[in-house]
């Protein structure tokens, strides 16, 4: 490229069975309930939402992606913890890619 950045692995590159991307994300999405329902809009008119909200918790998502065969692995947890993310890393590498060293 003009300045300098590297393309990455999905441009321009030959790929082969053994030459993977894999890529990972993690994020902790609130879990919020509605207190007040909804009030139906008139034609033309959206909707009326209230902002108040209940909290109802959080929770941990763990991604796992491949671009290049379009497959995803999605684990919701709990907690956001060492071991969740250790589970997570074990699942990929014995169960979904057991020939990768």
């Amino acid at each position: 490229m003009a300045d300098g950045r590297d393309p990455g692995p999905l441009r321009g590159a030959l790929r082969s069975e053994q030459t993977r991307s894999l890529l990972r994300g993690e994020a902790l999405p609130a879990l919020l309930a509605e207190v007040r329902e909804s009030l139906a809009g008139k034609p033309g008119k959206p909707k009326r939402v209230d902002s108040e909200y209940e909290r109802r918790g959080m929770a941990n998502v763990l991604l796992a992606f491949e671009p290049l065969k379009g497959q995803t692995e999605m684990r919701v947890t709990e907690h956001r913890r060492k071991l969740e993310f250790a589970a997570m890393m074990r699942y990929l590498l014995d169960d979904l890619y057991p020939e990768v060293e």
